[in-house]
């Protein structure tokens, strides 16, 4: 077999090995969509004038992984930022971007209000109760994932 024939080989079992789709595998066997488990996504309703609103939800991970970024319809708002709210010692809160939020492997990570949230930018219009809308979830190991928020009045 020549070096040609010998490399196109090698090439051919290294793709097959990586599965079909390039689809990543967990350690239990599952499929990759299967490795963060999304719940409870809702997002308070806003009041009329409101540039800004927020998703809130809760992720767990088969395996170590992050949330790291999201994004709507523009029909919904222009921007979705993952934010992190936190207090100073003297009870000031401060919001600031995150670039990612970490997953670890078997625990519920909880998107909540007055902590870390999928904040909307620029929305379009004010979020109404009862209304849904589609957000897709951007990990750094798992697949996009699209979840449907519902808009409420208050935490679920």
């Amino acid at each position: 077999m020549t070096w040609a024939a010998r490399g196109a080989a090698l090439g051919a079992l290294v793709l097959g090995a990586c599965g079909s789709g390039g689809a990543r595998n967990t350690s239990d066997g599952a499929d990759a969509a299967e490795a963060v488990t999304v719940s409870d996504a809702w997002a308070r309703t806003t009041p009329a004038g409101a540039s800004t609103g927020a998703v809130y939800l809760a992720l767990t991970s088969t395996e170590d992984d992050a949330l790291q970024g999201a994004t709507v319809d523009p029909s919904v708002a222009t921007t979705a930022q993952l934010h992190v709210m936190t207090r100073d010692a003297a009870g000031t809160s401060t919001m600031h971007a995150l670039e990612a939020l970490a997953l670890p492997a078997g625990e519920t990570v909880v998107l909540a209000p007055n902590g870390d949230h999928v904040m909307l930018v620029d929305l379009a219009a004010p979020l109404a109760a009862g209304a849904t809308f589609s957000a897709t979830l951007q990990f750094a190991e798992a697949p996009d994932q699209d979840v449907t928020v519902t808009v409420r009045d208050d935490a679920p």
